[in-house]
């Protein structure tokens, strides 16, 4: 059975993808990571996976105002 695939996006402000990523592999998923960037410009795709998943982050130490 193949195993269903899933993409952590990462970007600026985002992190754990790296660990994201590997609690999907321990899931049974195959994970792969892309920037946004990458997604923007086309250079990775959204469609072919199952399951996109988004980390959580801060950026600027979550001030506001």
């Amino acid at each position: 059975m193949t195993a269903p695939k899933a993409l952590v996006i990462t970007g600026n402000g985002i992190n754990c993808e790296r660990e994201s990523a590997h609690a999907l592999r321990l899931a049974g998923f195959e994970a792969d990571i892309a920037h946004m960037a990458a997604i923007f410009s086309g250079e990775a795709r959204l469609g072919g996976y199952n399951f996109i998943h988004l980390p959580g982050g801060f950026l600027d130490g979550d001030d506001l105002g």
